[in-house]
């Protein structure tokens, strides 16, 4: 339901269609109702029993992150902005040099996408001001690290949010 976000918010932008934002709305608020403290969204919850619940791979929180970044810029919504705070100790403990996943488990993630994208962690730490994302961040693009070039022209405005709002780099917890 939430993966699709950001074609109702580029539709919106491009078109000025109320329809899309209302449907970026709902979904805004899906996120809002389902997100977990850890920052990751339930990809199956209670499926197999009121216990149950597995979680989405980086691939997954990454697209929701990109529409939900987008509304945040486009309507200054301060439900998408305590969403991304729910995510700011998502990637510290998740990443470290050379910036692979650290999920021994996650076994599609390391064969099929290798490195990880920098712009959405930027967009983490341009709308919560979050330090260490912003380490992180810093260090991979200056590393020369991007998965996918799809996300640029975003990611770039994501890094130009953190230089205006001034986010200083803090040190990553070990």
């Amino acid at each position: 339901a939430v993966h699709p976000m950001a074609v109702y918010i580029h539709g919106w932008i491009l078109t000025g269609e109320k329809e899309y934002l209302q449907m970026a709305y709902r979904i805004v608020h899906i996120l809002g109702r389902d997100q977990l403290p850890n920052g990751m969204f339930p990809y199956r919850y209670k499926v197999y029993g009121p216990r149950h619940q597995e979680f989405e791979t980086m691939y997954y929180h990454n697209m929701d992150l990109r529409g939900l970044y987008l509304y945040w810029w486009a309507t200054g919504s301060q439900v998408a902005e305590a969403i991304f705070r729910k995510s700011v100790p998502y990637y510290p403990l998740n990443l470290e040099p050379p910036y692979f996943f650290n999920d021994g488990a996650d076994i599609w993630w390391k064969d099929q996408w290798r490195t990880f994208w920098p712009e959405h962690i930027a967009m983490v730490a341009a709308v919560t001001g979050d330090g260490e994302n912003a380490k992180i961040a810093n260090d991979m693009a200056r590393d020369g690290i991007s998965g996918d070039r799809i996300d640029l022209p975003l990611g770039a405005h994501a890094y130009q949010q953190m230089g205006l709002r001034q986010v200083e780099e803090k040190p990553v917890r070990d």
